[in-house]
This record gives structure tokens, C-alpha cells and sequence, in this order.
């Protein structure tokens, strides 16, 4: 329990969850708090990446979407596990590993 603690309670505090509060949260609350910031952050950003684009695009010859702009701060899931697998390749590769991780 202890390490639960430690490792979310500053979080708890960035986001803007009160002493009091964080005391009195199970940790499925907290995790849903986590997610419901960082959907509120992503929004944010991409709020932000409309109005840039429409600055960039007076500038620039080829236009700018805000996806552009803004998607490059998002990894999707399944692009971690593409990264995920294709480090392993060349970990393994690397290596000389197979499978199993034996040579």
C-alpha cells in the first residue's frame, strides 16, 4: 500500500485532488481521475493545434491540419505495441536471442 501511495500522491496533487480527498479515494477512482486529466489535457491540445494551424497556414504554402499539429503528442495503443514488438526484434536481433531468450 505503501508504494501506492508514493507513487500517486503528487500525481493526485497536480491534477488538483485535495489532501482530503486523495485520503478518502480508492485507487479505481484515482485511475479514473487520471484518465478523465489527460482526455481533458488532449482536448486541450487539440483546442490549441485548431487555432495554430490557422496561423501556420497563413505562413506555409502546403496546409496544416490541427492532426498534424496535435497527433504527434499521442502514441496510440496499438503504436506501442508496434514499437513494443519491433523493439523486441531488434533486441533479440541484437543479441543473437531467440524466443525464448536463449542463443
Amino acid at each position: 500500500m505503501e508504494d501506492w501511495i508514493d507513487a500517486t500522491e503528487e500525481q493526485a496533487y497536480a491534477v488538483g485532488v485535495s489532501v482530503e480527498e486523495y485520503g478518502r479515494l480508492q485507487p479505481h477512482e484515482l485511475r479514473k481521475i487520471f484518465s478523465a486529466y489527460g482526455k481533458k489535457q488532449q482536448d486541450r491540445d487539440y483546442r490549441t493545434a485548431y487555432f495554430l494551424s490557422w496561423l501556420v497556414n497563413c505562413q506555409v504554402t502546403e496546409a496544416v491540419s490541427p492532426a498534424d499539429i496535435a497527433d504527434p503528442l499521442y502514441i496510440t495503443k496499438e503504436e506501442k505495441e508496434r514499437r513494443a514488438a519491433e523493439d523486441k526484434k531488434v533486441l533479440f536481433n541484437e543479441f543473437n536471442l531467440n524466443e525464448d531468450g536463449g542463443k
